[in-house]
């Protein structure tokens, strides 16, 4: 006896978006394009009295034409003297709602589908900017991102002081005789001795 579920997808169908493919197209089936009506109706608005389609008569149009002959027939100045036989496409409500349902899926998995592209791009960025911090990952190690930021800035930092020792070197003066009239981070003013 097989244990696999007919409702699930298998553990291994892939991305997410696979099986709503399918299920938007049965959606789109489902709701068809609507039937043909068959309607004895008054040209003028479009109001009708009867109305004849293929589940519940076998010959719609007949039928209709044979109870308007009836009528004129029988009621020659009377309420359906003017009426004329029409037909007209009918897309029940559930044909809509069942397309709309269609629409909104798609749309959902259109979004989703963006929204893992920009996770991807976005996962990638912050590897590669923790491997150009950190160096190269050990086999089968990933660096974690936690401390991406404080990294970063500690870089900017020591690129900075890089670039002002280098620019007081080329000036011939000391690096840290700039730095003794300076106050400490968060200290006071240091008063000349």
């Amino acid at each position: 006896m097989s244990t696999r579920s007919e409702t699930l997808p298998p553990a291994d169908a892939g991305p997410v978006d696979q099986p709503v493919v399918p299920l938007v197209e049965k959606l789109r089936g489902a709701a068809g394009a609507g039937y043909d009506e068959w309607r004895v109706q008054d040209p003028k608005d479009g109001s009708y009295c009867i109305a004849y389609s293929w589940p519940d008569s076998h010959h719609p149009e007949r039928e209709a034409r044979a109870w308007l002959a009836d009528q004129k027939q029988r009621f020659p100045q009377g309420r359906y003297a003017d009426y004329v036989v029409a037909c007209v496409r009918v897309v029940p409500q559930k044909d809509r709602l069942l397309a709309e349902a269609a629409d909104e899926i798609q749309r959902l998995t259109d979004e989703l589908r963006e929204g893992d592209e920009l996770r991807e791009r976005l996962g990638d960025l912050l590897r590669r900017t923790a491997v150009a911090l950190r160096g190269p990952e050990p086999p089968l190690t990933r660096w974690s991102w936690h401390d991406v930021p404080e990294r970063a800035a500690a870089a900017v930092a020591a690129i900075e002081v890089m670039q002002r020792a280098a620019a007081l070197a080329a000036g011939g003066e000391r690096p840290n005789a700039e730095l003794r009239g300076r106050p400490a981070r968060g200290g006071p003013t240091p008063t000349p001795c």
